[in-house]
């Protein structure tokens, strides 16, 4: 990817941020062994289709990790992805942190 997609990436992202303080993607596994998954009805390869996911945050330069939400009808888990403005780790973190102890608060 070239130098100028890239900066012409994280400006859309930061621009996005001046609005909101985070984001959330929702980030499905693909089964164990799987080469491909059904995108949107075309067969795709499964590192191609995980890459749509989070590669745009890498590329952005933005704090982003996953927390488990979930599992899909099939037992497959889900992961929530929660992305943030540039350098601030701490709100990202902080919403990991509510949404854990909100789902572990539902479980007792």
């Amino acid at each position: 990817m070239s130098l100028a997609l890239t900066a012409t990436l994280a400006m859309l992202v930061q621009q996005a941020f001046a609005t909101f303080t985070r984001g959330v993607v929702p980030v499905l596994a693909p089964p164990i062994g799987a080469e491909t998954v059904v995108v949107d009805g075309v067969e795709t390869p499964v590192l191609f289709a995980l890459s749509l996911l989070t590669l745009p945050f890498n590329l952005a330069q933005v704090p982003a990790l996953s927390v488990p939400c979930g599992f899909t009808t099939s037992g497959l888990p889900i992961g929530l992805q929660i992305v943030g403005r540039p350098f601030d780790e701490a709100t990202v973190l902080r919403a990991a942190y509510a949404f854990e102890q909100e789902v572990f608060r539902v479980q007792q």
